[in-house]
């Protein structure tokens, strides 16, 4: 059974205290539920408390966190809780380190509100530490905060400024807050003899200028000559080829690759635009694949959705064209989609393995098992959740990053003639996911009854050692929990791995049949579904995070 410690570390990583892992918008889901987290009453009630605020940071500072948002909530949650005072003013006094953006600061306060029994939530301790929050911040940066998105979550810097009665000790900061509730014209007015605020108020001015201009050639020569980012452009400009043109420039790659869809849908990537070498260079760019720290998960999944976003628009619109004529034939005509570039389709591909090498090793042993049908046998079945990837594209996306990042990673696919056994599948670090496709031809299409605890029993018998056994397969609803513990731990004693453990990647499974699968126990990680979190969720257990 996990300590209450190990069930807060999971809930940080990736929002449940079970050891089972469902991609989606946790923020659409029921997380954040007081029920969610009894394991931060339990740490309270065993006297732990001084350990779950620096459990949160260090998930904060790690980066594993594949659904951040968890932090923010786990640490209102602590804000809230009314048995412990001291874990209360630790975690107002972590807002600064874990909050560091607009957007951030505005999900805690908004998780505040929702944990608050009564209309009550500014007391002291919050109004506080988000004061702090915002003078901690030098000018410049605090006139760039207020003037990108002006609302996140349904809050705004007005509405928090008024409820935490806001002031400044400098006129720099004084003038910045006035521009906030009153406008730019009030704060000029008001700071014209303060000559050393000038800049920041000029600066104020010029994006106020810049959300309401119409003339796209003085919006371009605005936006370059301030580099503005994404959030500081108003939604009407986004439909302009021009604006986003020079956005491109300004954009981390991480935000371009994540826009890449949206660019395609508005007709953008077409082979004779002019926006299309601007993006090829930024994909191929050193220095911002190295400032990335893109995981090779994320480019595939940003590809995959590039590239299939023209089929699923396509099926999208010949669906609605079928609902407003009837079931009988099509006959109102629409546009159709474009067809996604062929450059950027192989620029994505070739990032692949640039970001491979950003991995860090973990000096651990894979053994890695695709227990699915060979390439070309299973076309039509994809993950669920990650509808746009194939299972066996999953797989090896998966295999292949722990391969670029660790020396020691085998990986396998079940055989069974009269004895079941594992054959090596040669992947090499020099393969994309495109080209590991192809040496998936296995000819033996009908797969052996899977059990997870065969792959260590097969390790055990034939004298290997491994840190981490991933069994990455389509379904498997049948739970025989007891014979995976049983099976685990006979092989840390008798291999002397004390710590070795199992993950069951899950690919075409439903979550419905998810909790029934679950197996309870520390060294075991369930995963149903399939995104760009999930390698990083691997690598964290694998590591020890959680």
């Amino acid at each position: 059974m996990a300590s209450p410690e190990q069930r807060l570390k999971r809930f940080l990583h990736y929002g449940t205290e079970v050891p089972s892992y469902q991609p989606g918008n946790r923020l659409m889901s029921d997380a954040y539920q007081p029920t969610e987290l009894p394991c931060i009453d339990a740490m309270i009630a065993n006297e732990k408390a001084s350990d779950v605020v620096p459990c949160i940071v260090k998930a904060f500072s790690d980066g594993y966190s594949a659904h951040p948002e968890m932090l923010i909530y786990a640490l209102a949650y602590c804000a809230k809780q009314k048995s412990n005072p001291q874990l209360t003013a630790a975690a107002y006094k972590a807002l600064n380190t874990v909050c560091t953006t607009p957007e951030s600061l505005f999900l805690f306060v908004k998780f505040v509100k929702k944990l608050s029994p009564t209309k009550s939530v500014w007391g002291a301790g919050i109004r506080k530490a988000v004061k702090e929050w915002y003078l901690k911040k030098d000018a410049k940066t605090l006139a760039e905060i207020v003037t990108t998105r002006k609302k996140y979550h349904r809050w705004s810097h007005k509405d928090i400024m008024r409820l935490i009665h806001l002031k400044a000790p400098d006129p720099e900061k004084s003038a910045i807050i006035k521009y906030v509730f009153y406008g730019i014209t009030t704060a000029k007015k008001e700071f014209a003899d303060v000559a050393e605020i000038g800049e920041v108020l000029n600066y104020i001015q010029s994006i106020d200028d810049f959300k309401k201009m119409t003339d796209t050639q003085q919006a371009v020569r605005t936006l370059e000559a301030l580099h503005l980012t994404l959030d500081h452009v108003p939604p009407s400009m986004l439909k302009n080829r021009e604006i986003w043109s020079v956005l491109i420039g300004n954009l981390p790659l991480r935000v371009l690759i994540n826009n890449l869809e949206r660019l395609g849908y508005l007709g953008f990537l077409q082979p004779e635009s002019p926006l299309v070498p601007r993006v090829l260079d930024a994909l191929r760019n050193e220095r911002l694949i190295a400032e990335s720290r893109l995981h090779p998960a994320e480019v595939f999944v940003a590809l995959k959705k590039y590239e299939m976003s023209s089929r699923y628009v396509a099926v999208e619109a010949a669906k609605k064209r079928k609902e407003r004529n009837g079931s009988g034939p099509v006959t109102t005509e629409t546009t159709p989609p474009p067809k996604p570039n062929v450059q950027i389709l192989m620029a994505m591909k070739e990032l692949f393995i640039p970001t491979c090498k950003l991995l860090a090793p973990t000096g651990l042993r894979y053994m890695v098992t695709l227990h699915m049908k060979p390439f070309g046998w299973h076309g039509w079945e994809r993950c669920f959740h990650g509808v746009k990837l194939m299972l066996l594209e999953a797989g090896l996306v998966t295999a292949l990053s722990l391969l670029h990042a660790d020396r020691n990673v085998d990986v396998y696919r079940p055989f069974k003639t009269d004895t079941l056994t594992y054959l090596p599948i040669k992947l090499t670090t020099d393969m994309t996911v495109e080209s590991a496709l192809g040496v998936c031809m296995w000819p033996q299409p009908e797969l052996p009854t899977y059990n997870p605890s065969s792959e260590i029993d097969w390790a055990k018998e034939n004298n290997k050692q491994y840190d981490v056994f991933i069994s990455i397969m389509a379904r498997y609803n049948k739970t025989d929990s007891y014979l995976i513990n049983k099976c685990l731990d006979s092989y840390r004693q008798s291999m002397n791995v004390p710590n070795a453990k199992v993950i069951i990647l899950r690919l075409r499974s439903q979550s419905e049949s998810a909790q029934a699968s679950v197996v309870d126990h520390p060294g075991v990680l369930d995963i149903v579904g399939f995104d760009e979190n999930v390698p990083r969720i691997i690598e964290a257990f694998s590591r020890g995070a959680f």
